[in-house]
């Protein structure tokens, strides 16, 4: 009979715990869930678990301090993620994580500075090469050259004349500034009256054998022949004679220019001798005056 009776008790006290849980606020059930997983320490003599009380009230503080923006408590013993950001605790509702305001807007003004006008390049040219001196060798040449030129003599007590003519010579250059020269010419008056050929050989000095411009020197033998019928002065008036040769001598001096490697412009002045001409009985002066320009064209 007592283990029937205390069965039926224990059976009550069983349906009436639920039914008791289920009567009190949403507050009251949630701190009697707590209590039930608890220890059981803390309770008071009403049944009332003070922990519960101040952990909710601590949830709400850090809840308030999501909304305000300000940690009343320096976030000691505040609970945060991996990267320092504070969390809510259980129960206290979504939390708002603590931004700073954006730092003001602030337009930098930039410093004008003037920009430099672009360098100066200056090119520097080399300059040109000096051109060498023209520097030719003639030794061991051989030229041959064609002239225009003039005789001029006279008569003693008469007349003077001149006769235009024209010569071929021909030169070897044993050295730069020594050779040889072989040249014939021919000279007569307009009227055919006087016609003078002289065979020249001469020896030639030269000045400045490798410049461009060569001045020379010239001496050597001349063997003129005269073919002449002049008459002196018009009608009425001897006529004089000469058909001979003669030998004589000969001296001049000459400027060679050079055109380039082969051709050289070429002028010569000179005396002339005609042995011929001498003597009392002959009118005619022994001396001749003969200048020419020629063309010479090196081998």
């Amino acid at each position: 009979m007592e283990r029937s009776l205390t069965l039926t008790a224990l059976a009550l006290v069983l349906f009436a715990l639920p039914a008791a849980a289920l009567a009190g606020t949403p507050g009251e059930r949630h701190d009697a869930s707590e209590r039930r997983g608890g220890s059981g320490h803390g309770r008071d003599g009403d049944g009332y678990d003070d922990r519960g009380h101040d952990d909710r009230g601590r949830d709400h503080d850090d809840h308030g301090r999501g909304h305000d923006g300000y940690d009343h408590d320096g976030g000691a013993g505040e609970p945060r993620d991996a990267n320092g950001r504070h969390v809510a605790h259980p129960g206290s509702g979504p939390h708002r994580p603590v931004t700073p305001p954006p730092p003001p807007y602030r337009h930098h003004r930039r410093a004008w500075r003037p920009v430099p006008p672009p360098p100066v390049v200056v090119v520097h040219e080399p300059a040109p090469a000096p051109r060498p001196a023209f520097v030719i060798s003639r030794a061991g040449d051989v030229s041959l050259g064609l002239s225009l030129g003039s005789l001029v003599s006279g008569y003693q007590a008469g007349p003077a004349w001149g006769d235009g003519g024209m010569g071929l010579e021909a030169r070897y250059r044993v050295t730069d500034g020594f050779g040889l020269a072989l040249g014939v010419g021919s000279y007569g008056s307009g009227t055919g009256e006087r016609i003078t050929t002289p065979l020249e050989v001469s020896a030639q000095f030269f000045g400045f054998p490798n410049g461009p411009v060569n001045p020379y020197a010239e001496l050597g033998l001349a063997v003129t022949a005269r073919n002449w019928e002049d008459t002196l002065c018009g009608s009425g008036c001897p006529t004089y004679t000469a058909d001979d040769t003669s030998l004589g001598g000969h001296a001049g001096l000459g400027l060679e220019i050079a055109l380039g490697r082969h051709a050289a412009l070429d002028l010569e002045v000179g005396l002339l001798g005609i042995n011929a001409a001498a003597g009392a009985e002959d009118r005619a002066f022994s001396t001749a005056f003969q200048s020419g320009i020629g063309l010479q064209w090196y081998f």
